[in-house]
């Protein structure tokens, strides 16, 4: 009987090493200007956040791209300042109204009407299916991935 068991813990054994894992979730390594720039989109998503919270306590409600981007709390500087725990960010960066705001980086940010909320979504491209970022007046930051591509399919 202890043989017979041993026997089944070395079939067991070899099988699990030796038969694929399918379903693991095997993911490429991104080169390192991909990283640095979802760095950067993650530094200026919470740079974002930071700036809507001051504007929020100080005018009582959050405020749309247009404006929140000739505010002073998003002067360059303050900014890169902000930033600088993320991405290096150049200190002369300049933001456009967007919707592309910096190259290869496209924003999407909601308020609502009562200035009470916002939604905001970051995305490296908009006809891609790769990095794209949410975030709202939580502060909270969702990385998403889109399903269903083919070209997304592992072998």
């Amino acid at each position: 009987m202890r043989s017979r068991l041993l026997h089944v813990a070395f079939v067991l054994l070899f099988l699990m090493l030796t038969v694929p894992s399918f379903g693991q979730d095997t993911q490429t390594q991104d080169s390192e200007a991909v990283q640095q720039r979802r760095a950067a989109a993650m530094g200026l998503i919470r740079t974002i956040n930071t700036v809507e919270a001051t504007y929020h306590s100080e005018r009582g409600s959050y405020a749309g791209w247009d404006l929140l981007v000739t505010t002073q709390q998003f002067e360059a500087p303050r900014v890169a300042q902000r930033m600088a725990r993320y991405y290096q960010l150049p200190t002369n960066t300049q933001f456009t109204n967007g919707p592309e705001i910096l190259p290869g980086l496209f924003l999407r940010l909601n308020v609502t009407i009562n200035g009470q909320a916002y939604d905001l979504m970051l995305q490296e491209k908009p006809d891609a299916c790769s990095f794209v970022a949410f975030t709202n007046e939580s502060g909270v930051i969702w990385l998403a991935k889109a399903l269903g591509r083919e070209s997304d399919k592992k072998n």
